[in-house]
């Protein structure tokens, strides 16, 4: 059960991690298209 738990831990930051930079990057492209307008 201990190492169950320790290892979803870091999966779950993986996948948070993964989500968070692709919403960054689709802000950073609209952004970059709004300014080269």
């Amino acid at each position: 059960m201990e190492r169950n738990a320790t290892e979803g831990v870091p999966y779950r930051g993986k996948i948070f991690l993964i989500i968070l930079s692709k919403i960054v990057w689709i802000t950073d492209s609209q952004d970059f298209s709004l300014r080269s307008k």
